[in-house]
């Protein structure tokens, strides 16, 4: 609807519809008869606008008292106003228009451009799916289906037990059981952030528990005289021993009748009694034992040193040392038996003995050669995973 008002000097109705007013404005009869044009006209507008917020204008320079105010904002919307807002949907650069009216008719106006700036929107965080480990297991956390529409991000990760990591697809393993939460934050380059969490369930490893038989023989060989006993100590560093077994072989020299005169062999053997051996081993914990003989060899046994226990069905831990650890600490590993051996050998007797018997020998006797072969039976623990 139009609106029409009182006649101008010459007689002209005045139409002033917001659209068309500077149209019926510049009529050549009312400008040959109006009061002119409104010169000092400005616009104050504002800087920094982000799309979305509100632009707050206004008229600035001359203000002719009762005038009215319309605003073009270049987006196709307008208002009336000396102070006005306005919001701005897309970013750009927009042309701002401002016409002033007196009441006497006396128009002016002016324009002024305003920059729109994008809406920096926050990223989204996407933490990825959750977890579950064995202790020391490495686990790849994901956060590669995070996103920002602006351009690059920035991971960072707090995997919950105190440890930090950067980047999109980050390694970690924990050191100890437990239920970890995890936080991932991104971070635009203009500063926003976002953050999302998951989870990580660690558990200790399952080992299976067994025990195995095994031996260690150690040999030693040396010459005793007559009536003489060597000694030596063996460090056994075998725990669990189940057995310790001593065997101590020596063969009597075969001599020849000899002519007394002469000296000449004859190479007739001479029987004689067997050499006599005392073979002695004491335990690490004090106990002893004692062999005499003279059939060439002596067994000396310590059998049930340690017994082999009840297997646990399994072992949590975090490690198979640890396992083993374990079980060393639940009594499941024994020293029984582990420690310094202390071992004689005595020649007791080797015939024949210095006298006249020597003059129809090839040879005396002073002693013997013997070979003594230490065996250590113990039971050894061995810890396998079990794989889930």
């Amino acid at each position: 609807m139009v609106a029409h008002n009182p006649l101008t000097p010459c007689g002209c109705t005045r139409v002033r519809p917001f659209l068309q007013l500077t149209v019926l404005l510049l009529v050549a009869g009312c400008l040959d008869a109006g009061p002119g044009m409104l010169d000092g006209v400005s616009i104050t507008s504002p800087e920094g606008v982000i799309e979305g917020d509100l632009a707050q204008f206004s008229a600035s320079g001359l203000h002719p008292a009762g005038a009215h105010y319309y605003w073009e904002f270049g987006d196709g919307s307008g208002v009336v106003g000396q102070a006005v807002t306005h919001v701005y949907i897309d970013e750009g650069i927009y042309s701002v228009q401002l016409t002033v009216v007196a009441p006497d008719g006396a128009a002016g106006s002016a324009s002024t451009t305003v920059e729109i700036l994008h809406r920096n929107e926050a990223p989204t965080a996407n933490a990825g799916p959750g977890q579950e480990a064995r202790v020391h297991e490495q686990l790849r956390f994901d956060g590669s289906n995070s996103s920002d529409l602006e351009g690059s991000l920035n991971w960072t990760w707090d995997f919950g037990d105190g440890m930090i990591g950067v980047g999109p697809r980050p390694f970690h393993n924990y050191s100890m059981p437990g239920n970890y939460s995890v936080t991932l934050t991104v971070t635009d380059s203009e500063g926003l952030n976002a953050t999302a969490t998951t989870w990580a369930e660690v558990q200790l490893r399952q080992y299976a528990v067994s025990f195995i038989e095994l031996q260690r023989s150690y040999y030693y060989s040396d010459t005793t005289l007559e009536e003489a006993t060597t000694t030596w100590r063996d460090q056994n560093s075998t725990h669990n021993l189940t057995a310790a077994s001593f065997f101590l072989v020596w063969q009597d020299e075969t001599y020849n009748y000899r002519i007394p005169i002469t000296r000449t062999d004859t190479g007739i053997p001479v029987p004689f009694q067997d050499d006599n051996f005392t073979l002695t081993a004491t335990a690490p914990q004090g106990e002893g034992g004692s062999r005499t003989g003279e059939t060439g060899q002596l067994l000396l046994e310590f059998s049930d040193v340690n017994s082999v226990p009840p297997l646990p069905e399994v072992v949590e831990a975090e490690s198979e040392a640890a396992a083993l650890a374990w079980l060393l600490s639940q009594g499941y590993t024994r020293s029984t038996g582990w420690g310094p051996w202390e071992m004689e050998v005595t020649c007791n007797d080797a015939p024949p003995d210095d006298g006249i018997t020597e003059l129809y020998l090839t040879d005396d006797d002073p002693g013997n050669d013997w070979t003594l072969t230490v065996t250590y039976t113990f039971y050894e623990a061995r810890a396998v995973e079990i794989l889930i």
